[in-house]
């Protein structure tokens, strides 16, 4: 179960409904994963930055707003793409602007998406925490598998590509698909020197072919050597100014994990600074690996909280998805938006005609399980 605070004060999942009604956040029924903070500056027109993973389609859905993605310029691991390349799980940064009177409507003007790690997995999933070069990742209930059927098919050599949050000295998969084909290593870091070794290091890797500056976040991408212990880079990116400089100030709202305690009423959640001291009673402490969604305003480089939502990540995340039809065998076997879906259990709409068809526009709502959608609530779009 989820808990909030809402200038500071702790409320029960089950009493977010009634926040809505005065306009300070909605959540659930149909319009994506997580808490909608609806409410919070943004709502009139003006700029929003959201980072989390993407929990829907139709538009982008991210943070529970609906991102048109029309005109925005989508990059995935550095490449201009198409938003259809996009899928459920991936870690977005959306920056945008809200729609006037439409809280749950946004216009993005930018989407960016980086993938964490990439290549053969070096350690097998043991209590579904697997070694992929040389950062080590956990699995939870909430991870989408794709070409995997679950973290049993990580094993030794295995080659796969990874989305996910930082959690202290680690990190938790939101996505991870299995690849094929050439395969070339990545890797999320700091830029570090190591006692004894010459050149910088990310992960445990020494990384040439690129310069790199000491202190900074990067995903460098590359061959690994034989040895394993250097990475050839083909390309490097900083990272650092995408996550802590992407928006100047106005309304943000992100997802993640704890990686710093409460001190002098600031934390991390990730490389996000946050403050909850200009709640009214804010949490007296945040644990270490908490994952919380959390919206307000970001100012000088810090994000002063509003609403601070403690998440459940042993449970899969809801999703939605408004598409055609793709494909379309039987109501437990069709694809939305090249997105496998089980809707032989799922509540039908009235005027929905059975079977579907390819071609029909269609909204679902449900939880992951592995690669598939299991529908809960089908519709007409």
């Amino acid at each position: 179960m989820k808990r909030l605070w809402v200038s500071g004060a702790p409320i029960q999942r089950r009493h977010v409904l009634l926040l809505a009604t005065a306009g300070i956040t909605g959540c659930g029924g149909g319009s994506g994963s997580g808490t909608n903070f609806t409410g919070l500056p943004g709502t009139g027109g003006t700029g929003i930055y959201a980072a989390g993973p993407i929990s829907g389609f139709g538009s982008v859905i991210l943070k529970g707003i609906k991102f048109d993605d029309t005109e925005a310029l989508v990059k995935l691991d550095g490449a201009t793409v198409s938003s259809a390349t996009l899928g459920l799980g991936m870690i977005a940064s959306v920056t945008g602007t809200q729609i006037a009177g439409q809280p749950t409507l946004a216009r993005a003007s930018s989407i960016e998406v980086w993938s964490i790690a990439q290549g053969r997995v070096t350690q097998p999933a043991s209590a579904g925490v697997f070694t992929l070069a040389g950062m080590s990742i956990q699995t939870n209930l909430s991870t989408m598998f794709f070409g995997l059927t679950g973290s049993g098919d990580l094993t030794a050599g295995r080659a796969v590509k990874v989305w996910g949050l930082q959690t202290g000295n680690g990190w938790t998969a939101t996505r991870i698909e299995a690849t094929t084909g050439p395969v070339l290593t990545a890797t999320t870091g700091e830029v570090v020197q190591q006692q004894g070794e010459d050149g910088l290091f990310v992960n445990g890797l020494r990384v040439l072919g690129a310069s790199l500056t000491l202190g900074n976040w990067v995903r460098v991408q590359g061959a690994l050597s034989q040895g394993g212990e250097e990475l050839q880079a083909a390309r490097a990116d900083d990272l650092q100014g995408n996550v802590t400089t992407a928006v100047g100030s106005g309304s943000l709202e992100i997802e993640g994990y704890v990686t710093s305690t409460l001190s002098n009423g600031q934390f991390q959640l990730g490389q996000w600074r946050v403050d909850v001291s200009d709640m009214l009673d804010p949490p007296t402490r945040v644990a270490l690996g908490d994952r919380m969604e959390i919206a307000g305003n970001y100012v000088a480089g810090v994000l002063r909280a509003q609403v601070l939502v403690l998440d459940d990540d042993t449970v899969s995340k809801e999703v939605e998805i408004e598409a055609r039809v793709e494909s379309y065998n039987s109501l437990s076997d069709f694809v939305l938006r090249g997105q496998p879906c089980d809707a032989h259990n799922a509540a039908i709409a009235h005027g929905v005609s059975l079977p579907l068809r390819v071609g029909a526009k269609i909204k679902v709502v449900g939880r992951t399980e592995g690669e598939v959608v299991v529908v809960s609530q089908l519709e007409l779009a």
